[in-house]
């Protein structure tokens, strides 16, 4: 089995919300979880560090299609075989059910050269809101659902500071950037993960830990929605 192709998606993404805070409940009939986490190799051996915090093993498994970059952002889909001593810094050891890596990337500043590096291809969300976008901590992972066109796309999350409102909410924009000359329309289904830890430097953190601002998709369309939702930077 190849497991870079994660076998069963749409039930990976139901289930990503269960990953840590359901782990240590877990039954001993093995339970399915999911999670997005980095994926490194030491000595021939593949950890995640997932979101929130936690460090897992991966059994051994078919690698032969994996090439790491340094930075390999992923959704993993896995079993706990193996519940580590307390004072080791991975907590489980773990058989990996599928997986599939992310595009990752930061938070873009707008600005006279920025701008030209900056789609408008109208997009679409998926995702279940009161489980995936409640609460985010550091990273912002979202499905997004475009028509692909013949030639790459690049998907940007983007901060205005001149269309920003004091005292309101920062907004932060998902862009589209499509071929310059391309055909088609078939829609397309991309998985994408940004680090939102910049917004630490523009807003400030409520007494609770938390940061309210607004995800904007299709600016300056007739398709143009707003998502409020929260920040909440894990902390060690």
């Amino acid at each position: 089995m190849k497991y870079f192709k994660l076998k069963q998606i749409a039930l990976a993404l139901a289930m990503v919300v269960l990953a840590v805070s359901c782990i240590e409940d877990s039954e001993p009939t093995p339970r399915t979880f999911a999670s997005y986490g980095f994926l490194t190799k030491m000595d021939n051996t593949y950890y995640v560090d997932m979101d929130g915090g936690m460090k897992v093993q991966l059994m051994p498994f078919d690698d032969s299609d994996i090439e790491l970059t340094g930075i390999d952002r992923v959704l993993f889909q896995f079993t706990v075989e193996e519940e580590y001593d307390i004072s080791s810094p991975v907590k489980y050891l773990v058989n990996l059910q599928g997986l599939m890596f992310v595009d990752y990337s930061h938070i873009v500043t707008l600005n006279d050269v920025s701008r030209d590096t900056i789609g408008e291809g109208i997009v679409n969300l998926q995702y279940n809101y009161e489980s995936d976008l409640n609460s985010i901590e550091n990273y912002l992972n979202l499905v997004v659902n475009y028509k692909k066109q013949e030639g790459n796309h690049v998907f940007s999350l983007c901060y205005d500071p001149n269309s920003q409102t004091d005292g309101e909410p920062i907004v932060l924009e998902l862009k589209n950037k499509q071929p310059e000359e391309g055909f088609g329309g078939q829609l397309t289904r991309s998985y994408q993960s940004f680090n939102i830890s910049n917004l630490m430097g523009w807003g400030q953190l409520d007494e609770d830990g938390k940061m309210e601002f607004i995800l904007r998709i299709n600016s300056g369309d007739s398709q143009e929605q707003d998502f409020e939702l929260t920040y909440a930077p894990f902390q060690e």
